[in-house]
């Protein structure tokens, strides 16, 4: 329930301004995953494949950025998390100064588990990657099926 018509106004026009900004955010994501794979996509416009294996190619190169833009939340929720984490280990050294060995330790790790985040997310949401693992569980249920 609204208390006033101009914070109803007010309300609406920036609903309808966020939901601008996420459409523009992702397709600024979805541009960006497309520039990370430029070398890969001037290799497939190269390339002497048929036009079938070209679009399929060009297929899983889009289907890569699309997930990386869908799901980009998770990294960049995750970094700010990690980096909050990391200023509060700095913030207790500065509190209390013996704390500087277990504080620096503090950040190495959240810093090493922000990397392992990043590089988790670009390995999860590469469609190669889940095609490779999707024909390892056809290739193993069909080795590993009875024989008749």
């Amino acid at each position: 329930m609204v208390l006033s018509a101009k914070l109803r106004t007010v309300f609406r026009y920036s609903s309808d301004l966020g939901d601008f900004l996420g459409a523009v955010g992702f397709f600024a994501e979805f541009v960006a995953g497309l520039a990370e794979k430029a070398p890969e996509l001037e290799g497939v416009g190269r390339s002497s494949n048929s036009m079938s294996l070209v679009g399929l190619h060009l297929a899983a190169i889009a289907g890569t950025a699309a997930e990386r833009a869908l799901l980009g939340i998770i990294p960049v929720g995750t970094h700010a998390i990690y980096r909050l984490l990391e200023g509060s280990c700095a913030m207790a050294v500065s509190a209390i100064p013996d704390l500087q060995s277990a504080a620096t330790q503090c950040i190495d790790t959240l810093k090493r588990a922000d990397v392992l985040v990043q590089s988790s997310y670009k390995i999860v949401t590469d469609t190669q990657n889940q095609a490779r693992a999707f024909w390892w569980v056809v290739d193993t249920v069909l080795h590993r099926a009875p024989a008749n």
